[in-house]
Formats: C-alpha cells, sequence, structure tokens
C-alpha cells in the first residue's frame, strides 16, 4: 500500500492514462493565447478582461449568483490579460454552444483558495435535447439517451482528488436507487479517491473532451481530462479494463474493457453547453478565481509564452451540426445564433490579423514582444466596444422561465 491506494492499482492507472509530460495543442501556436479565438476549431473564449461586471455577464445566457462575482488582479504568469474573475461564493455562468458539436474540448484555469474544505460541483460540458438556455441538471436522475448527457471533471467533494462525474443513459446507480455522476478513477474497490490530488493556492488548467457516439446505434463515445496539459483519464470503447461497482467504475487488471459511452441514441442529442460552475453550497465560503477559457474542438493545450509548431497532439476535430468537420463557428465569431441573439462569442476579442502577427511574425523576440503587447491591448479596446455592442442585443432576451425560478441549481 501506497498512501492507502494499492500500488498496483495507481500503476495501472498510469500505464493506462497519464503521460508523465504535458500535451500541447492549437494554443502553442499563440502564445498567452492573444489571437486563439481566430483559430478555426474555437468556439468560444472568455479571458474576463470585461470592463464591467455587466459585460460579462452579457456574454453568457444565464448568470447565477452574480452577487458573488468580483474581478481580480490575480492571473495565470502566462495570461495575456491583466485579470481573472473571482467567485466569492456560490457562483456560475451558463452558455449554450450552438447549433450542438459531436467533439468539444473545454480548457480552463483556476486557483482555489487554500481555505476551501470541499466543492460540490465544478463546470460541466453537456447536452440537451432541446437545447435550454439556463442550466437543468436533473441531478439523481438517468438520462434516457435522447434527452441529456453531462460530465465534468470535479474535485470530489472533501476528497480533493481529480475525477470525472458523468451522467448518461447506461451508468450505474446507488445502492438508494438514485442515479448520481458516475466516477472513473477511484481505488480501493471504489472506497478510495483517484490517486491524482487537487493542488490548491496555484493556477492549474484543467481540459475536458467528450466526443459522443456515432452512429446514435453505437457505443463509441469517449471522454478524457488533462490537468497541466497531461492526460490523467482517457475512457472509451475498449477502455481501460474497470469493474463497476454501483455507480463507480474502478479501475482494475482484473476487470473488463469499458464498452464506451453510448451519451445518445438520437443524432438531436448534441454537446451544447458549458457550465462554468463553483457550488459550493456545503463550505459558501470557498472562493475560486477562474481564467482563459477556451472551448474548441480540437485539443487547445496549455497556456504558453513563446509559440511553437503546429502540434501533433491527441486532440481531433469535432463536427459542428449542420457545419463542417472543426468549424466551431458558430458562437466563436461573431456570428448571431437564433436562440442566442447577439452572442459574439469571442472573449479574448482577437481577429485573425491579431494571430498572424503575433503567432507567425517572426520577429526577433524583444520587438515580438512589444509587438504582441500593443496587438493585445488594440484587441481589448475592440473587444470591449464590441461587448456593449453585443450586449444592447442580448438584454432583449426573454427568460421563458416563471416568475422566481431564478438563480439557483436546479435539481
Amino acid at each position: 500500500m501506497s498512501g492507502g491506494i494499492p500500488v498496483a492499482t495507481a500503476l495501472l492507472l498510469r500505464a493506462a492514462t497519464a503521460s508523465g509530460e504535458p500535451e500541447y495543442g492549437i494554443a502553442s501556436a499563440f502564445p498567452h493565447d492573444v489571437g486563439l479565438s481566430s483559430h478555426p476549431s474555437v468556439i468560444f473564449n472568455e479571458d474576463f478582461e470585461e470592463a464591467s461586471l455587466e459585460e460579462l455577464h452579457a456574454r453568457w445566457e444565464e448568470v447565477q449568483w452574480p452577487e458573488s462575482f468580483a474581478f481580480s488582479s490575480d492571473r495565470p504568469d502566462a495570461s495575456g490579460g491583466q485579470q481573472s474573475v473571482h467567485a466569492t461564493s456560490v457562483a456560475a455562468l451558463y452558455r449554450r454552444l450552438l447549433p450542438g458539436y459531436t467533439t468539444v474540448y473545454a480548457r480552463y484555469y483556476f486557483k482555489i483558495d487554500p481555505i476551501c474544505q470541499q466543492i460540490h460541483h465544478w463546470p460541466w460540458l453537456g447536452g440537451r435535447n432541446p437545447s435550454t438556455s439556463y442550466p437543468f441538471p436533473q441531478a439523481g436522475i438517468q438520462p434516457n439517451g435522447a434527452d441529456r448527457f453531462s460530465t465534468g471533471v470535479e474535485p470530489i467533494a472533501s476528497e480533493w482528488a481529480w475525477d470525472f462525474y458523468t451522467y448518461w443513459k447506461d451508468q450505474g446507480g446507488s445502492p438508494d436507487n438514485m442515479y448520481w455522476g458516475n466516477t472513473f478513477l477511484r481505488t480501493q474497490g471504489g472506497n478510495g479517491p483517484s490517486p491524482y490530488p487537487v493542488t490548491k493556492g496555484a493556477w492549474t488548467s484543467v481540459e475536458l473532451m467528450v466526443r459522443l457516439n456515432e452512429p446514435v446505434s453505437a457505443s463509441n463515445g469517449e471522454q478524457a481530462f488533462w490537468v497541466n496539459g497531461e492526460k490523467l483519464a482517457h475512457v472509451g470503447p475498449g477502455f481501460p479494463t474497470l469493474t463497476k461497482v454501483w455507480d463507480k467504475w474502478v479501475p482494475d487488471a482484473a476487470g473488463q474493457p469499458f464498452p464506451g459511452f453510448q451519451w445518445r441514441t438520437v443524432p438531436e442529442l448534441l454537446i451544447n453547453y458549458f457550465w462554468l460552475e463553483h457550488f459550493v453550497d456545503t463550505d459558501p465560503g470557498c472562493t475560486t478565481w477562474f481564467d482563459d477559457v477556451v472551448l474548441a474542438t480540437e485539443y487547445i493545450g496549455p497556456l504558453v509564452t513563446e509559440a511553437t509548431p503546429p502540434p501533433t497532439s491527441s486532440g481531433t476535430g469535432g463536427t459542428a451540426a449542420g457545419g463542417n468537420e472543426g468549424s466551431g463557428r458558430s458562437v466563436g465569431s461573431g456570428s448571431s445564433s437564433p436562440d442566442f441573439p447577439g452572442g459574439s462569442g469571442q472573449g479574448g476579442g482577437s481577429s485573425e490579423e491579431e494571430g498572424e502577427g503575433c503567432a507567425t511574425s517572426g520577429r526577433p523576440p524583444t520587438t515580438h514582444s512589444i509587438f504582441c503587447a500593443l496587438v493585445l491591448a488594440a484587441s481589448l479596446l475592440a473587444r470591449r466596444l464590441s461587448s456593449r455592442r453585443d450586449r444592447a442585443h442580448v438584454g432583449d432576451r426573454q427568460d421563458p422561465r416563471p416568475d422566481g425560478e431564478v438563480r439557483r441549481r436546479l435539481t
């Protein structure tokens, strides 16, 4: 035994999933993420550089507990911005990703306050059919394959160990006949935590990938996650070997190959929302900073300070509904969705010319850095002006829910 985790299990997990080295993706061509939004696979990005919280809120369809958000000068070292957003208690931002996608990668940076005792839930990717402009997780209820699915990478309450928390049609139930999110990395027959500890008090990146099953009759869907660019888990058709213990899928060399995910049984169900959630109802004094959120149809990877050659990472493009593979522009390039009027989707506000100037200019390092700083300043000003314009449209959207059903985590 090592720290309560069987050595054989820890070695199995490491061999099956973690590479030990960071993988770099499309962000590696865009130092500090400047210009990353111009990449054709980017669906949406948010760098929290808005001039006001009202401008930030206008870019998301549902803002839950808005009084808990504040801007902060604390940010990742390699970030291209000047501020992050601080969730000072329970808080969440929700936005649809329309028209929907078959593969999505979601990368975000965070820093958890060391005083935190537990986190109930964290950011999720998911799909609902039909899509909703507000989050509706239906906790404890098993999806039917045509209505919804969701998954996230979570610290798992007070365990402070990374694991999936996943709802889909074939998930396991609990002894109380409820269907809670399933985990995939627990140890000790399901009684011990994942072997991947969460670090508090330091800026860290998490990236989650979901790939839907195609055709819808198949069980060939996947999910994976990376922490600081290191892949810690990947679950798909035929891998890894697991033993199912109620709602826990436990890594086990003597278990059975995982059959893969049948996330959906109808083609209309797609990955169509991202929920940046800091749900700490059981520890309301727990605060977290978030920054540099990017959603794309290819692997994104960590922030970099110098451009590198285009990656040959494990990321592959996804398909937008009604679009081309890897296009990802229905939300990401200033186009308006009929379901989300005026949604520019450009958190970084960077144009294609900006990306070319900073990522591929070929200038000497010193001149290049000055050039990028000037381009970034100009792009931030342009985005703020665009955000004000977008807000005038988004403010006209009507909330279809009954009065009083508002900013809380719906169950």
